[in-house]
C-alpha cells in the first residue's frame, strides 16, 4: 500500500486534512454505494481496510468469518505472544527469564487477566491457551491463528499491506534522504525516538528507534544497525537478518497493533514494548479536534471522560504481596479477577451503550458505575498498591504510516451520502470510544521498585542486582502510556 506522501509532508492539521480529501471523496463514493446497514461495512472499516476501492465484498465476508464473534469479543483486548510467553515462564519459576523489562510484561499481563474479559493472542505455539486457563480457573486466553506477510488470505492480504506501510515509513531514513524538520513525518519519527530516549536513558536517532533487523532485507546498500542493551533485557524472537534492535520493537508494537485491528479489539502492549503510544493517541486526537463533523460527538464523550479519575490496584504489586513461590501468583490472580467481575461487568455496559454513537444519562451512571467499582476492587485488594489514572476518551488504533490512511476514511464517512444516524454509527463503529486510562509510569515504577525484595525472594535473585532493576524503573518512570 503506497503511504500518502503529500499527508506525511503536512505540516499542520488543516494541511493534513486537505491532503487527505481525493481519497476521502473516493471512500465516501464507495460507501454510498454499498449497504451501510450491513454489519460487514462497519466492520471492514473498524479492522483497517481504508481504501476500500480495493476491498471486495469476498475480501469483507473472509474477514467477519475469521474474526471472533461480536459477543466474544466484549471487553476483550489482544496481547503480544512474546508478553504472554515471558509471563508463563516467570511464573513457571524460571528465573532465567527474570529481567527489569519482563517484570513490565508480567506487570501487563496480571491487569489485563483481573480487568478483561478475554484476551486474545497469536501464540499457542509458545504456550496454549488451555494451559493458561486451567491455571486461572476459567476461560480468559483464547489463541487465534497468526498472519504472515505471504499469506493470501483477506486478512492476511489487509495485514501485509499494514507492513508494507511501515516499510514506507522507514524508507527515508534507510535513503537518508533529507525530509524538512516540521512535517507530520518528521514529527512522527522524531516524537519515538524521544520516547525511546527516555525509555533507554540515552540519545537515540530516528533510525535506530524505528528501522526493524528485517529492514536489512528491504533496502540497498544494507543498513548498520546498532544493538542496544536494552534489548538484552527484551527476550524477541530473532528474524534472522541481526540480533534484534529497538527499531525491531517498534516494528513489532505496530505489527501487533495492526492484528488487533483486523480481530476489532484494543491492543494491550506492555510498556516496554510499546513506550510511545501516547504520542500515537495524542496525535490522532489532535486531527480529530479538526473535523467539525465529529466536534459534537468528541466532545460529548470527553465531557463524559473529563469529571473521572479511576483508583485501581497495580494487580503484580497485589499478587506479589500474597505469594510463596511464583507459582502462587496464579492463584492470586484468579481471586482478584474474581473480585474485579462487577468492574468488567459496568465497563461491557459502558462500551455497549457508547457504541451506539452517542452520550446519554445512561453512559454517565455506567461510566460512574465503573469508577466506583474500581474503588470498591482498591479497598477489597488493600491500600498499599493504588494507582490513581486519568479516564480518556476513545483512540484509535492510529500508528504513523496509517493516520493519513485513518483522516481519509474519517472524512469519506462523513461525505457519504448515507443517512445522518447511520454515518454516526460507522463513524463510531470504526473508531470506537472503549474506555481508555492515561497512566503516569512513575507511580507504577514506584510500587515495582518497593516490591523488589518480595521478588528477589520469590525469584531468587542474587544480591547485588536488584540495583540494576530499580535504575531500570527509574529510567521508564519518566513515561506516559495509554492502556
Amino acid at each position: 500500500m503506497a503511504m500518502n506522501r503529500d499527508a506525511l509532508a503536512a505540516r499542520t492539521p488543516a494541511e493534513m486534512l486537505d491532503s487527505c480529501r481525493a481519497r476521502a471523496e473516493q471512500i465516501g463514493r464507495r460507501l454510498s454505494r454499498w449497504d451501510g446497514a450491513d454489519p460487514a461495512v462497519g466492520c471492514a472499516l473498524d479492522a483497517g481496510l481504508l481504501h476500500l476501492d480495493q476491498v471486495t465484498p469476498a475480501d469483507v465476508q473472509a474477514l467477519v468469518a475469521w474474526r471472533p464473534p461480536a459477543d466474544r469479543w466484549r471487553n476483550s483486548v489482544y496481547m503480544d505472544a512474546t508478553t504472554i510467553g515471558v509471563a508463563a515462564r516467570l511464573l513457571a519459576g524460571d528465573r532465567r527469564w527474570l529481567t527489569p523489562l519482563t517484570l513490565w510484561d508480567l506487570a501487563a499481563f496480571a491487569d489485563r487477566v483481573v480487568t478483561s474479559d478475554r484476551i486474545y493472542y497469536a501464540g499457542e505455539h509458545l504456550v496454549p491457551a488451555a494451559t493458561l486457563n486451567q491455571l486461572l480457573g476459567e476461560e480468559v486466553f483464547v489463541g487465534v491463528s497468526p498472519l504472515s506477510r505471504g499469506d493470501d488470505s483477506a486478512p492476511g492480504r489487509v495485514y501485509g499491506r499494514s507492513l508494507e506501510a511501515y516499510r514506507n515509513l522507514v524508507s527515508p531514513l534507510a535513503h537518508r534522504r533529507e525530509v524538512p524538520s516540521g512535517t507530520y513525518w518528521a514529527d512522527a519519527v522524531g516524537q519515538v525516538a524521544d520516547a525511546w530516549a527516555l525509555a533507554t536513558g540515552r540519545p537515540t536517532s530516528p533510525d535506530e528507534a524505528l528501522t526493524p533487523c528485517e529492514a536489512q532485507g528491504w533496502f540497498t546498500p544494507q543498513l548498520t544497525l546498532l544493538r542496544d542493551p536494552y534489548c538484552e533485557d527484551l527476550p524477541m524472537p530473532s528474524e534472522g537478518y541481526c540480533e534484534p534492535v529497538l527499531g525491531d520493537v517498534t516494528f513489532r508494537a505496530y505489527a501487533a497493533q495492526s492484528f488487533a485491528n483486523l480481530l476489532g479489539m484494543p491492543y494491550a502492549p506492555a510498556t516496554a514494548r510499546m513506550p510511545f503510544r501516547h504520542y500515537f493517541c495524542q496525535r490522532s486526537w489532535e486531527l480529530e479536534d479538526r473535523l467539525l463533523t465529529s466536534e459534537a460527538a468528541t466532545r460529548a464523550y470527553r465531557e463524559l471522560a473529563r469529571e473521572h479519575d479511576l483508583v485501581l490496584p497495580v494487580f503484580l504489586a497485589v499478587a506479589l504481596a500474597g505469594a510463596q513461590r511464583p507459582e502462587d501468583v496464579w492463584t492470586r490472580l484468579a481471586e482478584l479477577r474474581s473480585k474485579a467481575r462487577g468492574f468488567r461487568k459496568h465497563r461491557v455496559k459502558l462500551d455497549e451503550s457508547l457504541a451506539l454513537g452517542e452520550v446519554s444519562d445512561t453512559s454517565q451512571r455506567l461510566l460512574s458505575a465503573v469508577r466506583s467499582e474500581g474503588v470498591k476492587l482498591t479497598e477489597v485488594c488493600g491500600h498499599g498498591f493504588t494507582l490513581v489514572v486519568k479516564i480518556l476518551g476513545r483512540i484509535a488504533g492510529a500508528t504513523p504510516p496509517q493516520l493519513p490512511d485513518e483522516v481519509s476514511t474519517m472524512l469519506g464517512i462523513a461525505s457519504s451520502e448515507l443517512p445522518a444516524d447511520m454515518r454516526r454509527r460507522l463513524w463510531w463503529q470504526c473508531f470506537k470510544p472503549e474506555l481508555r486510562f492515561l497512566v503516569h509510569v512513575r507511580s507504577q515504577s514506584r510500587e515495582m521498585t518497593d516490591a523488589m525484595p518480595k521478588i528477589g525472594r520469590l525469584w531468587g535473585l542474587p544480591p547485588g542486582r536488584a540495583d540494576r532493576f530499580r535504575d531500570r524503573f527509574e529510567q521508564l518512570s519518566s513515561l506516559r502510556t495509554v492502556g
